[in-house]
C-alpha cells in the first residue's frame, strides 16, 4: 500500500497529465491533501502561512509590477537589482515582519527581448517551503499594454523534508493565480522557466486550474 506522501505524490503526476481516469482506487485524505497542495501550494510553518520570501515574490514585487508596469521596467534598466533589493528591503523594514530576512545578495535579474514582449526575470534566494518562488518574471506587450503579465516558477508542494527540486509554474494576475499544471523535476533553471514562458506566451501551454485572488 503507498505512503502518505507517495500518495500525495500520485495526485500531483494525475494533475499534470490531466487524465483523472488515473485514479484506480479511492485515495483518502493523502490525495486530497495532494490536490490542495498543487493547486494552492503547501503553506508556511511562518505565521499566517506568509514568509518573507512568499511575501516577496506574491505581493511586494507583484504589486509594484501592476502598478505601473512601465515605471517598474524603467526603474528595472536604470537600477537593476538595487531596485529590486529596495522593494525587498521595504518589506522587512515594515513593522509586520519580525520574521528571518532574505539574503539580498542572492536576487538576480535578466532582461530578455521575444518578439513583442520584454520579459524580466528575477532570480529568488532558494525556496525553503511551497509555494515559495525559484524565479519570477515580469513580461510586458509594446504592442498591447493590456497583455502585461507575471508568471512564477514555485517550489512544488512535496516534503520539506525531501531534498528533490521540483517546479510548477503557475500566473498571478489582479484577479488570482492560474496553474499551467507544466513544471520541471530536478534544480530549475532560468532556460527552463524562459522556455515555459515562451510557450505560454505562443499560446501553446493553457492554464488547467485558475483561482482567485483570496487563495494568494
Amino acid at each position: 500500500e503507498p505512503s502518505y506522501d507517495e500518495i500525495r505524490k500520485m495526485a500531483y503526476k494525475i494533475i499534470e497529465s490531466g487524465n483523472l481516469r488515473n485514479i484506480k482506487y479511492p485515495l483518502g485524505v493523502p490525495f486530497i491533501t495532494g490536490i490542495k497542495e498543487f493547486i494552492f501550494g503547501r503553506k508556511d510553518s511562518t505565521p499566517n502561512g506568509k514568509s518573507i520570501h512568499y511575501q516577496y515574490a506574491y505581493k511586494t514585487l507583484p504589486e509594484a509590477f501592476f502598478n505601473n508596469p512601465k515605471q517598474f521596467f524603467n526603474f528595472l534598466d536604470t537600477q537593476g537589482t538595487n531596485y529590486l533589493k529596495s522593494l525587498l528591503f521595504k518589506l522587512q523594514d515594515s513593522k509586520e515582519n519580525k520574521q528571518e530576512n532574505l539574503n539580498h545578495q542572492e536576487i538576480e535579474y535578466f532582461k530578455v527581448s521575444l518578439s513583442n514582449n520584454i520579459i524580466g526575470i528575477v532570480k529568488l534566494p532558494k525556496p525553503s517551503n511551497s509555494p515559495e518562488a525559484y524565479y519570477v518574471a515580469t513580461v510586458i506587450d509594446k504592442d498591447n499594454s493590456n497583455k502585461n503579465r507575471y508568471f512564477t516558477f514555485e517550489k512544488m508542494g512535496l516534503s520539506t523534508e525531501s531534498d528533490n527540486e521540483e517546479a510548477i509554474f503557475c500566473e498571478l494576475t489582479p484577479e488570482g493565480r492560474m496553474n499551467y499544471g507544466v513544471g520541471i523535476r530536478g534544480e530549475p533553471h532560468q532556460e527552463d522557466f524562459l522556455n515555459i514562458i515562451t510557450d505560454v506566451l505562443n499560446g501553446k501551454i493553457k492554464a488547467k486550474i485558475k483561482t482567485d485572488k483570496s487563495t494568494i
